[in-house]
């Protein structure tokens, strides 16, 4: 008898198989329901950390212009460029400014071998405390190691390799002899000096592999005072039109400057009735979670830089006219936008362009 109820008391501290298949149907409920809830928590914690990461840059940029007495310049148009140098950096030696324009080039549409992304780090990365020599003195962004930045950038996030690279040939002013003058490579880009690598690193957001994108209001669109050999220079955008070097990766979507939905009344030199977002300022852009900036809606599939059957938004007709007006993305009604435009961070939205975190 006790043997008996002591296999009993075993059996009922057990499991029946039925007991067991509840169990483990109760437990895969309750995962349904939380693991989506977590996807999205993490979702809404990596837009917040972006979306702070774009108002820190935008807080960054603001000190610049009160520092410097100016915005910093995209790098899509080069006569903004060296005017914005000589409101800066009103010292500047002639050499100091001749080397500079050798170093960030320009090609026949006026661009130069500044994207909208490396710009931010280019001029909020600090610089010398050489009046004359701003660039390329001790501190400087063509230095070994740059000073009195304007913004923490994080090492990590950088663009940037531990491999260097001699530039001091390039520097045919200030560095006449050749000296070796080391400084970081770039991952972002390749072959920019020839067989060289980039050496303009941009900024990835904490959760992004597409780097945050800065455009100057002066460059939102083509404008007669700022004609490269007589010729007005295209609008900035990213990447760049006609992609000079070879991106590394792969970039999904283009970008442009984005419109608001409040009327304006057009112009000869701006014929869009709708006003900008960020005029006379700038505007920050994230890709957000999804790694795209945007498509066009007029194409289908995947818009990346190195598929040429994709394009962005037009800005030209078929026989290579400007169009009037030009199509532009609008913001809050979301005019022309794609999902990856939704997803998107700017300093002038809070969050997501959807309208939610």
């Amino acid at each position: 008898m006790k043997r008996s109820s002591s296999h009993q008391q075993f059996r009922n501290q057990g499991f029946t198989l039925v007991e067991m298949l509840i169990v483990i149907a109760i437990i895969g409920i309750l995962a349904g329901i939380l693991i989506p809830t977590i996807g999205v928590v993490r979702k809404s914690a990596s837009n917040s950390g972006m979306a702070m990461e774009v108002n820190s840059l935008s807080a960054a940029i603001e000190t610049y212009k009160q520092k410097y007495g100016d915005y910093p310049p995209d790098g899509s148009n080069i006569v903004v460029f060296l005017r914005h140098i000589q409101v800066a950096f009103p010292r500047i030696h002639p050499k100091e400014f001749s080397d500079l324009q050798l170093m960030i080039g320009v090609d026949n549409m006026g661009k130069t071998r500044l994207d909208p992304s490396e710009a931010l780090v280019f001029f909020l990365g600090g610089f010398s405390d050489d009046p004359r020599f701003p660039f390329t003195g001790e501190g400087g962004p063509f230095s070994r190691v740059r000073r009195n930045a304007l913004f923490d950038f994080a090492a990590g996030r950088l663009t940037q390799s531990t491999e260097m690279t001699n530039i001091g040939p390039l520097l045919v002013n200030t560095n006449p002899n050749g000296v070796p003058v080391l400084v970081p490579m770039s991952t972002d880009e390749q072959a920019l000096f020839g067989n060289d690598a980039d050496i303009f690193p941009a900024y990835l957001p904490s959760s992004s592999d597409i780097p945050f994108v800065y455009f100057d209001h002066r460059t939102y669109i083509q404008r007669p005072l700022y004609k490269f050999n007589g010729n007005p220079v295209p609008p900035a955008q990213y990447p760049p039109i006609g992609v000079r070097f070879l991106q590394k990766g792969t970039h999904d979507g283009w970008v442009r400057a984005y419109r608001s939905d409040q009327a304006r009344q057009p112009t000869a030199e701006d014929p869009f009735p709708f006003k900008w977002l960020g005029d006379g300022t700038f505007q920050i852009i994230c890709a957000g979670v999804d790694n795209n900036l945007g498509e066009d809606p007029t194409t289908f599939g995947p818009t990346r830089v190195n598929n040429p059957n994709q394009r962005p938004l037009p800005l030209f007709d078929n026989s290579g006219n400007l169009l009037l007006p030009p199509k532009y993305k609008q913001f809050p009604s979301q005019k022309l936008f794609s999902e990856g435009d939704r997803s998107n961070i700017t300093n002038f939205s809070e969050g997501v362009l959807e309208g939610g975190q």
